[in-house]
């Protein structure tokens, strides 16, 4: 969250080749094709597991919290919720403090541990739930409608905890990886796609073979052993990466808010905040919209594969590498096109198709036999 796409910043790659393998200090001393070195993939490989570890809690917890709502669309609007709303404020709280101190690696694995610690307590907090609920039913005596919100409140705090835990990793492994302003692109677009790929294989793995195979509660173990094998192996990689502010390269990045005051401040002058405003306006309904049919093709596709986990899982994995695919579409476009114009075709081919897709809804329990 709060990256751009993987796939529009493949400019950078010949900057970051430029520079030699020796600029960080105590890390691998050779580079691997594409500029990056044995650290960096290492670091890249512990980001796989991150995104595969958050998918399978979120396939788990899609289930699980059906048993607290009662109904399968009440618990995947909830999980969804919350997912977007803690990665987001996950990603923008430690953006913004991550240049205070501390070496991103131990600050990454403080991450990881408190999201495999959590995961461990959720089913123990969710007894502590129901009591709750049971108790604010009988003093309160609300209506259906207050006790779903309540439900719904409740719930959406419990699991903002370990979302905003995983929001954090992104902008903290970001600010390890990148080595100055002209290698940005290249790292965090990678870091980017690397989880994005692992939450695909996550989820996927969850809802068509662990929790079938395991249960939701081994399913939950296997995912902590994730966590805790990236804190270990994140904590480990302390002795061989330098913290950024020990690096040469640190001082290049000082020099950043020059070109951002000559470049962004007079953009804004000229009336272009309007227009970002209105952007941001636009892309956050957008996002309302796609979170909408997150839940609504769940429900659909529900009937057709028989389980909601089976449907959780299809939808998720689709949209996941449907994001990935059309990130690396968009990225190819946008030099051909103005950006405006792209986003406006995009949301139009969107409604288009979801109408389209309504009557194949009906028969979608044919196509399958």
């Amino acid at each position: 969250p709060g990256v751009g796409s993987p796939w529009t910043f493949g400019s950078d790659l010949t900057s970051s080749r430029s520079k030699p393998a020796t600029s960080r200090p105590g890390g691998t001393p050779g580079t691997v094709p594409g500029g990056l070195s044995g650290t960096d993939l290492a670091v890249l490989g512990l980001f796989f597991l991150s995104g595969a570890s958050a998918l399978v809690y979120e396939v788990v917890w899609s289930r699980l919290f059906t048993f607290v709502f009662g109904g399968t669309a009440s618990a995947i609007a909830t999980v969804l919720s919350a997912y977007m709303a803690g990665l987001a404020i996950g990603s923008y709280l430690f953006g913004r403090r991550i240049d205070r101190g501390g070496h991103p690696l131990v600050i990454y694995a403080i991450l990881e541990a408190g999201i495999a610690a959590w995961a461990i307590i959720l089913p123990f907090v969710l007894t502590l739930l129901d009591g709750l609920y049971g108790g604010l039913y009988r003093s309160l005596d609300p209506g259906p409608m207050a006790l779903s919100l309540i439900r719904f409140a409740l719930s959406f705090l419990v699991l903002l905890v370990p979302t905003i835990l995983m929001g954090g990793t992104l902008p903290v492994l970001s600010r390890l990886l990148v080595d100055n302003r002209s290698s940005v692109g290249l790292k965090a677009g990678l870091l980017y796609a690397i989880n994005t790929v692992g939450a695909v294989a996550g989820t996927a793995s969850a809802g068509f073979f662990l929790i079938p195979s395991f249960g939701m509660r081994s399913s939950t173990w296997i995912a902590v052993a994730f966590n805790v094998i990236v804190t270990l192996l994140a904590v480990l990689l302390v002795r061989k990466i330098p913290a950024p502010g020990a690096e040469p390269a640190r001082d290049i990045s000082t020099s950043a808010p020059a070109p951002r005051e000559a470049h962004v401040r007079p953009a804004v002058d000229t009336g272009a905040g309007g227009i970002r405003r209105a952007a941001l306006i636009v892309y956050a309904l957008s996002g309302f919209a796609a979170l909408t049919y997150e839940v609504a093709w769940t429900k659909v596709l529900s009937g057709a594969l028989g389980t909601t986990t089976y449907a959780f899982t299809a939808m998720l994995t689709t949209f996941l590498a449907g994001l990935s695919l059309g990130a690396l579409i968009a990225a190819r476009l946008l030099n051909r096109f103005e950006p405006a114009r792209l986003m406006a075709l995009f949301q139009l081919g969107i409604a288009v198709l979801a109408l389209l897709a309504l009557p194949l809804f009906g028969n979608l329990p044919i196509l399958f036999i």
